[in-house]
């Protein structure tokens, strides 16, 4: 079984003062920058992101034209939805990190599982919002 790293919107906006900042996102982006020794593809909402570690397969960008949470929702520069990308790399298990759990992290997962592959949200190396929204993600993963 292949397995796949999908970083979501590790980006600076959400990191301690970004635009929209999220307490714990630059301690999360470096975390996945230690993590991210391989290969992955990233989701995010607006340019290309950095790679801190290893290398990035794809970026697909996600809500150019429409609001959007979801990876899954996005398309590479080529088109292709990430969905297509996993399937045509023999992907069948997908590893999800980023920012924000209880958003785009909850989003992307659960997509992930509905397009029929195996999700794990490693949430050491993740970082939510709000407490209440974190406690019902967690339920929804379950």
């Amino acid at each position: 079984m292949s397995r796949g790293l999908i970083v979501v919107d590790v980006q600076n906006a959400f990191c301690e003062g970004g635009s929209v900042p999220l307490s714990g996102g630059a301690r999360i982006a470096t975390k996945i920058a230690d993590l991210w020794s391989g290969s992955a593809v990233s989701s995010t909402r607006t340019s290309r992101p950095p790679s801190p570690g290893g290398r990035v397969d794809a970026v697909f960008f996600k809500g150019a034209h429409s609001s959007s949470e979801s990876g899954f929702e996005g398309a590479d520069e080529q088109g292709m939805a990430l969905a297509d990308w996993l399937r045509a790399r023999g992907v069948e298990h997908v590893d999800v990190v980023g920012i924000a759990t209880d958003h785009f992290v909850r989003a992307t997962a659960l997509d992930a599982v509905k397009a029929g592959f195996r999700a794990h949200v490693r949430l050491d190396y993740s970082v939510g919002v709000a407490p209440d929204t974190i406690n019902s993600t967690l339920n929804d993963f379950r």
